[in-house]
């Protein structure tokens, strides 16, 4: 199996998402792997990073979005197709915390608290 490199913050202001997702399935294929075989601290920490790199990418709050954009054209309602899936994430849609995170900052490591990456309404 070829290796893959992994993503870095980074990416999510170079490459659109269309080009990050075969990088998303790759990574996520190697840390299901890696958590089969052990993790070390090290790894659980990369992989926490990884998982706030996805959750990045994918924007659940854009993705919807995207999708209803994608509806209107389908109905005829919208003459451009959504830019979704052309378009470079960029870290810089990320939320408070995870944002402190990427920068280094001391928060304790907990889960999301329910706030998540949508752009708006």
């Amino acid at each position: 199996m070829a290796r893959f490199k992994r993503l870095t913050w980074d990416d999510l202001d170079k490459i659109p998402r269309n080009e990050l997702l075969p990088r998303l399935e790759a990574e996520q294929q190697y840390w299901a792997r890696k958590a089969q075989s052990g993790m070390t601290e090290a790894d659980q920490e990369a992989r926490k990073e990884f998982s706030d790199i996805l959750i990045a990418a994918i924007n659940p709050g854009k993705l919807v979005q995207g999708l209803e954009e994608t509806a209107s054209r389908l109905k005829g309602e919208r003459s451009r197709p959504s830019e979704y899936w052309t378009e470079t994430p960029g870290s810089h849609e990320l939320s408070g915390d995870r944002r402190r995170l990427r920068e280094g900052s001391a928060i304790s490591a907990r889960p999301d608290t329910g706030r998540h990456l949508s752009s708006g309404p």
